[in-house]
């Protein structure tokens, strides 16, 4: 965004989008780009939108968070408040949840009923910067590494191999890729694939760039230009960059798989983007739709007048209840405009409870040929497809074998997936490097999920190990040094109290070190294995604890030991 001029706030086949001015936030409906309504601000106010439904955040100089429901035929209707401290800044928002920096700390906010304020476990360091990675998930930059956080628990999923430290100006996550850029390098793109070990993958840009904005549903990034406000798109996968217009652009965002909303001088348009596959630097197709000129904030003659401020009360979550006819608790200066026609809602999130039925019901739709959007689900199954660093297109894949299971069917033949496979038949028949990554197995020419995955999306108890509790978590990968041939579970038992909970290998697990460890991902656990698994296999990118035998094996693995047995 540059500086001076309003931001556009938008979540990826949302039906509205917020632009955020000095003094006030309009509601704008999509595609049309009409006006819904306004939400007044208190100057040097930070705001941001979470989706599904829409909900417009806004923390006030005084640290008091609001919650502002957007999807009302009546307008913006506050919701609650949350008090935090007095300086508190958005860092990113995903899913139900927000990480918020104060001078005192990060803490992440879940945007339930009420809304509930948890510890960031920092770890020594304090999060320099985040992005919204999958739902409820943070791609955060922290003593110059890059790890993925979840909301949910507050622990990290995994730490990306880079081969310096990074002091990055910019991060993000576009669908199967997390990508930086470095403030010394502000003309190169790093994007990292997820899973299978690739390496990073280096994009030269035609300039500096002011600001990068990923498309969470592709393999895309849009820029704007540091030198000329030109807009690019970046494709992450033939790593070619595209122009989409040459004129001055303040501010970007995603709409869906093939529209950009923009933010220029005089207008706020759509713009349809190219097809990015072949590399070709394709014309883009502008569909344009005028708004009010959007001003300057620091053009104090040119500016409207202000909207009402925010004031801040000290109340507690949730606001006091108003009877009907009453007038509202003091908060959020809202200006509804007159109701407007508005494009059906995009698929609500199904509550947690309710996932297994969601995906059942969706899955024998789509067994019948009516390929539908898969719901919008939190849980175990999202949660599993991201720790294996799947994007939208794989997860599709292991959505429909998991509700063919619960329908009852045995796997699916490759013709029934094919349309659904990144990689064609390469996918459905199981030769690709995606279905060899250990997630899926094949039983009588049909592919279903594996064993190790089933059993956790079930529920029941792990089959290539045992889990060993503690009240605190293995920090990182360590090193355990235990001369000699150790049992593996007594090991376990015994450091578990000190070093953290860990998942011991049964004597199935020790015969099969690579289902005992993906099991182990699959399922979130800190696998405790001897160093001599690793062979020509790299440490896991999860917490782990390696048995060593001496201290020299563990400085040849560079790993810090964190008990000598």
């Amino acid at each position: 965004m540059r500086e001076g001029w309003p931001r556009i706030l938008v979540v990826r086949n949302e039906d509205l989008l917020c632009l955020v001015d000095r003094h006030v936030v309009s509601v704008i409906s999509l595609p049309d780009l009409a006006p819904m309504g306004e939400v007044g601000l208190e100057e040097g106010s930070d705001a941001r939108l979470l989706g599904d439904p829409p909900r417009l955040l806004v923390i006030s100089p005084a640290g008091l968070l609001h919650v502002v429901a957007l999807d009302r035929s009546d307008g913006p209707v506050e919701l609650a408040q949350v008090k935090l401290a007095a300086g508190s800044t958005f860092l990113a928002v995903s899913g139900l949840y927000a990480l918020v920096a104060s001078p005192s700390g990060v803490v992440v906010v879940s945007i339930t009923d009420p809304p509930a304020v948890h510890a960031f476990p920092t770890r020594g360091h304090l999060p320099e910067l985040a992005s919204a990675s999958s739902p409820d998930h943070f791609l955060v930059q922290t003593g110059g590494v890059l790890e993925e956080w979840s909301g949910v628990t507050r622990a990290p999923l995994r730490r990306y191999r880079l081969d310096r430290a990074m002091s990055a100006a910019q991060i993000g996550c576009a669908d199967r890729f997390a990508w930086f850029i470095q403030r010394d390098t502000p003309a190169q793109m790093v994007a990292l694939p997820l899973g299978g070990n690739l390496p990073p993958v280096r994009i030269e840009l035609p300039e500096p760039a002011a600001l990068a904005v990923g498309d969470s549903g592709g393999p895309r990034v849009a820029i704007i230009g540091a030198h000329t406000g030109s807009l690019f798109v970046s494709s992450l996968v033939t790593r070619t960059v595209v122009a989409i217009s040459r004129t001055l652009t303040h501010d970007v965002g995603w709409l869906d798989a093939s529209d950009l909303v923009r933010l220029t001088d005089t207008i706020l348009d759509i713009v349809q983007i190219p097809s990015l596959t072949n590399g070709k630097s394709d014309h883009a197709t502008p569909r344009v739709r005028r708004i009010t000129r959007p001003m300057p904030v620091d053009d104090p003659e040119s500016a409207a007048p202000p909207a009402p401020a925010i004031s801040t009360p000290e109340i507690q979550v949730p606001p006091p209840s108003v009877p009907p006819g009453d007038d509202p608790p003091p908060g959020l200066g809202v200006t509804p405009l007159p109701a407007l026609p508005r494009p059906p809602a995009a698929p609500r999130m199904v509550p947690e409870e309710a996932w297994r039925d969601a995906i059942a019901t969706w899955a024998r739709a789509s067994m019948r040929g009516l390929r539908g959007e898969p719901p919008g689900i939190r849980g175990p199954l999202r949660d599993a497809c991201v720790r294996l660093g799947f994007g939208e297109a794989e997860t599709r894949i292991v959505f429909l074998l998991y509700g063919a299971r619960l329908c009852g069917t045995g796997g699916l033949a490759p013709a029934d997936l094919i349309d659904m496979c990144p990689n064609g038949w390469d996918d459905a028949l199981g030769v690709s490097r995606f279905a060899r990554c250990g997630a899926f197995a094949w039983r009588g020419e049909r592919m279903q999920l594996a064993s190790e995955l089933r059993a956790a999306l079930d529920g029941r108890p792990p089959l290539f190990g045992v889990a060993v509790d503690s009240d605190r978590a293995v920090s990182g990968r360590v090193a355990v040094v235990a001369p000699g041939s150790p049992d593996c579970a007594e090991l376990g038992r015994r450091i578990a109290p000190d070093v953290g909970a860990v998942f011991v290998p049964t004597a199935r697990g020790l015969r099969s070190p690579e289902r005992f460890l993906f099991e182990a991902r699959v399922r979130a656990l800190s696998p405790l294995f001897p160093c001599a698994w690793l062979g020509t296999r790299t440490v896991p990118a999860l917490p782990s604890v390696i048995v060593v035998a001496d201290e020299a094996e563990a400085a040849r693995l560079s790993l810090p030991i964190a008990l000598r047995s």
